[in-house]
C-alpha cells in the first residue's frame, strides 16, 4: 500500500528525484570552481566545530587551520553561525570532504524546490506547481550553487517556509501557526541577514490584509522578534570578541552597502546591465518570457483592484528577490550568486504564465501540460549546456587546492611554512589553508633573512612561486642551501635537508 501523501505527491518525488541527479554532478570534486572559495572557506570553520567542539568554540566560526589554543582563537563575525554549524554536522556523520560539505546545501536546494511547488499549489494550482518547480530544478542558477556551501542557498527555503508558514498564520491566526512561524524565522535569523528581510514585509501585509482587531500588535511582534535576534547576535559577537561589532562588522556592513567604497569599474548604470545579464544567463530567456505573461496578468490584476492571495505572493516574493541586491550593491557586483534570491519569484511566475499559456490555447489535458513543460525543462537544459558545463568544470583555483595538498603531504601538525609571494596568498589563500590545514605564512623574506638560523628552525617547507612573485635569484640562493624539488608551479625546499 503506497502511503497517501507519496500517492498523492508522486510528481514532486519525480521532480526532486530529477534534481537529485542534476545537483549531484560533481559532488566530490575539489573547491577550484567559480566561487568555490565559499566551500573551502565555511568547511575550515567547520572542520574547527568538529575539532574544537561546540562548547570551546562558543559556536563562533573560528578561522584559521591546524591546532590552536582557544586562547588564540579568531572569529568570522560577518554571518550568523548556522551554516558552519551545519557543515560540521555533515563532516562528523560523513567525514570530512567536498560531498559532505555540498550535501548540506544540496539537501536545502531540495527543499527550495519542494516549497515553490507547496506554494504554487496553495495559491495557484497543479500545473503551475509542477512547472514551476520543474524549471527550479533545471536553470543553471541551480544546478551550479544549489549544492555550493553557502549562506544563500540555505536560507532560500528557510525563507519560503516562513512564507508558507506566514500566510497559514493571516488565514487562521491560532498558537500552533504562530509558533511554526517563529519556529522557521528563528531559523532563518541564525542562517543569513536576508531571513530578516521577511519581517517588515509581514508587518506592512498584515496590517494592510489582516481584518484581526488587535492586528497592529499582532503585525509588530514579527519586527520586534528581528530586533531581539539582532540583540542575540550582538550579545554572542561581545561573548567571541568582546566587542558587540568585533571582526569588522561594521565597516564590511558599511561596505556592501556601497556607501564607504565600489569596486574600481563600479557605476550605478553598470549594476544594472550586470544584473540583467546575470538574470538573463542563470534563468534564461524562457523563463523571463513567460514571467512576463504573469507581470502583465499582476498588473491588470493589480489595475482592476483585486489583490488576492496570489497577487499578494506575487508581490511579496519580487520584493524579498530584488531587496539584498539592490541594498547590498557592491555584495551583489561581486558576487553573481546574489541573483539566487529571486529564482522563486521567476520560476513560480514563470510556471503560472506557463499555465496561462496553455490555458488561452486551450490545452487542459493534464498529460499534455506535462509533456510540455519537460519539453522546455529540456530546451532550457540544451541552450544552456555549454554555460552550465562550463561552470561545472571551471578549475581556476586548481593552484591554491595543489599547493595546499602538497604542504599537507610533507608536513604534520604543529609545522609552519614559509611561502614565497604575497601575490599568491591575495588569490588562493583559502584554498591552501583548508586543504594544508597548516600554519601558513605568505610573505618575501630577503636573502639575509633566509640565511639566518631561525628560519630552518621557523619553518618546515618554504615554498617558492618564481612564475609569481618570488625572485629569481631568492629561488637560486634556496637552491644552494636546502634540497629542493619541483610541481607545477611550486619549488618546495626541506629546511630539514641542507645541502653540504
Amino acid at each position: 500500500m503506497i502511503p497517501t501523501q507519496i500517492k498523492k505527491n508522486y510528481l514532486l518525488i519525480l521532480i526532486l528525484f530529477f534534481g537529485t541527479i542534476l545537483l549531484s554532478i560533481n559532488l566530490n570534486k575539489p573547491f577550484i570552481g567559480h566561487h568555490d572559495w565559499n566551500g573551502a572557506f565555511y568547511s575550515n570553520f567547520a572542520r574547527n566545530f568538529v575539532r574544537y567542539g561546540f562548547r570551546e568554540t562558543k559556536l563562533g566560526s573560528v578561522q584559521g587551520s591546524d591546532l590552536k589554543s582557544p586562547e588564540n582563537f579568531r572569529y568570522f563575525t560577518h554571518y550568523p553561525p548556522l551554516l558552519p554549524i551545519l557543515l560540521s554536522l555533515s563532516f562528523k556523520i560523513f567525514g570530512i570532504s567536498e560531498a559532505s560539505a555540498r550535501l548540506v546545501p544540496l539537501l536545502f536546494s531540495l527543499g527550495t524546490i519542494s516549497l515553490i511547488y507547496f506554494l504554487s499549489l496553495k495559491f495557484f494550482d497543479l500545473a503551475t506547481a509542477i512547472s514551476a518547480s520543474v524549471f527550479s530544478a533545471v536553470v543553471p542558477i541551480m544546478i551550479y550553487f544549489g549544492k555550493m556551501p553557502v549562506q544563500e542557498v540555505l536560507v532560500l527555503p528557510l525563507v519560503l517556509l516562513s512564507i508558507y508558514f506566514y500566510f497559514n498564520f493571516v488565514k487562521n491566526p491560532n498558537k500552533v501557526n504562530f509558533l511554526k512561524l517563529i519556529a522557521t524565522l528563528f531559523l532563518s535569523h541564525l542562517t543569513n541577514w536576508p531571513g530578516y528581510y521577511v519581517s517588515p514585509l509581514f508587518f506592512i501585509h498584515f496590517l494592510i490584509f489582516s481584518k484581526n482587531e488587535k492586528k497592529f500588535w499582532i503585525a509588530i511582534v514579527f519586527p520586534l522578534f528581528s530586533v531581539l535576534m539582532f540583540l542575540i547576535y550582538i550579545a554572542h559577537l561581545f561573548w567571541l570578541t568582546g566587542n558587540p561589532f568585533g571582526g569588522g562588522l561594521i565597516d564590511v556592513f558599511l561596505f556592501r552597502l556601497n556607501l564607504t567604497d565600489r569596486p574600481i569599474d563600479y557605476t550605478t548604470l553598470r549594476f544594472v546591465k550586470q544584473q540583467i545579464s546575470f538574470i538573463s544567463a542563470y534563468f534564461t530567456k524562457p523563463i523571463l518570457l513567460l514571467t512576463v505573461i504573469t507581470l502583465i496578468w499582476t498588473l491588470i490584476q493589480i489595475k482592476n483592484r483585486r489583490i488576492n492571495k496570489q497577487v499578494q505572493l506575487i508581490l511579496m516574493l519580487g520584493i524579498f528577490g530584488i531587496t539584498h541586491n539592490v541594498v547590498f550593491r557592491n555584495m551583489a557586483y561581486i558576487h553573481d550568486y546574489m541573483i539566487i534570491y529571486i529564482l522563486p519569484f521567476l520560476t513560480l511566475t514563470a510556471g503560472y504564465g506557463f499555465s496561462i499559456f496553455t490555458k488561452s490555447f486551450r490545452i487542459f489535458s493534464p498529460s499534455i501540460n506535462v509533456g510540455l513543460v519537460l519539453i522546455l525543462a529540456l530546451s532550457i537544459l540544451l541552450q544552456k549546456r555549454d554555460f552550465t558545463s562550463a561552470l561545472l568544470s571551471s578549475e581556476g583555483f586548481l593552484s591554491g587546492v595543489n599547493l595546499g595538498k602538497i604542504i599537507n603531504q610533507e608536513t604534520v601538525s604543529g609545522d609552519k611554512v614559509l611561502v614565497l609571494s604575497p601575490d599568491f596568498k591575495r588569490y588562493f589563500e583559502v584554498f591552501t589553508d583548508f586543504y594544508a590545514d597548516r600554519s601558513i605564512e605568505y610573505q618575501l623574506t630577503s636573502q639575509e633573512e633566509l640565511a639566518q638560523k631561525t628560519i630552518p628552525a621557523k619553518y618546515r617547507l618554504i615554498i617558492a612561486i618564481p612564475s609569481r612573485d618570488t625572485p629569481q635569484s631568492t629561488v637560486n640562493f634556496l637552491q644552494d642551501r636546502y634540497q629542493s624539488y619541483t610541481m607545477n608551479e611550486f619549488v618546495v625546499f626541506d629546511t630539514d635537508e641542507k645541502k653540504l
